[in-house]
């Protein structure tokens, strides 16, 4: 079985983007994937090819903090203070498609600039299913700069997720077989990975495993939930306990270039 262990939210603070570097350094993290509207991310773009990391998801953002276009541009995507809708208020309100894929690219253009080259596209807080037309706008999004997509539909039912994993072998889009994200806790634990992997090695050939590992601080505190147990889930994505279970079952470790 392959792997790919993806650490969401690079460039959302210095210390998440440090956390990070660190566990794909000393542990087991493969792959990231950066937002790229928080004010952190071009700095930390620019570390991270400082330090040998020259390729990184997108990590499409419509849910938190601000768009990087003016919010006139996007008037069905922010609220009264130009920011964007939490993900309960973005995933209820009618959203016009154009101006979510107008941001969408304005995010990739971004990105690009810093010199990063993209090696796959996901989403924050999950709105790739929002409906149809965002479904079909990522895979429009994936054809048009060759990368994989996060295949958050393996999350869904098999028989309603059916038609769509369909679609998207049919226009040829690299996935994974399935995504695994700890469900109801804040944070992975080493038996909480060790029981996706024994499920995964018996119907899956490649996977991925999402994680949001990281360090904290007062301004994650200020815009994000999920905060100080980023550094919990640090530990468990450099424990020896995990790289010990890896090794011994013979997983191959690979990122989404190696798809």
């Amino acid at each position: 079985m392959k792997l790919i262990i993806n650490a969401d939210d690079y460039g959302c603070t210095v210390p998440v983007s440090l956390g990070i570097l660190e566990g794909m350094k000393y542990g087991l993290i493969t792959s990231t994937s950066a937002i790229v509207p928080c004010p952190y991310f071009n700095e930390m773009a620019i570390y991270a090819q400082e330090h040998g990391l020259k390729r990184m998801g997108l990590h499409s953002m419509l849910t938190m903090v601000r768009p990087t276009l003016t919010p006139s541009k996007v008037p069905t995507l922010v609220d009264e203070n130009g920011d964007f809708f939490d993900r309960k208020g973005f995933m209820e309100k009618e959203v016009n498609i154009n101006e979510a894929r107008a941001e969408l690219e304005n995010q990739i253009r971004l990105f690009l600039e810093t010199g990063l080259e993209l090696d796959h596209i996901d989403t924050h807080h999950g709105f790739l299913m929002k409906n149809d037309e965002f479904f079909y706008m990522f895979l429009d999004l994936a054809e048009k700069y060759n990368v994989p997509l996060r295949n958050e539909i393996s999350r869904m039912e098999s028989a309603k997720a059916l038609p769509y994993q369909n679609e998207i072998r049919s226009r040829g889009i690299k996935v994974v077989d399935r995504v695994y994200f700890n469900h109801g806790t804040p944070y992975h634990t080493v038996p909480d990975i060790i029981n996706f992997l024994e499920e995964a090695a018996i119907r899956y050939p490649v996977i991925e495993i999402g994680c949001h590992p990281g360090h904290s601080d007062a301004y994650l505190r200020s815009i994000s939930v999920l905060n100080d147990d980023r550094e919990k889930e640090l530990e468990v994505m450099t424990s020896p306990e995990l790289r010990q279970y890896i090794s011994e079952h013979d997983i191959q470790l690979i990122n989404y270039d190696q798809l």
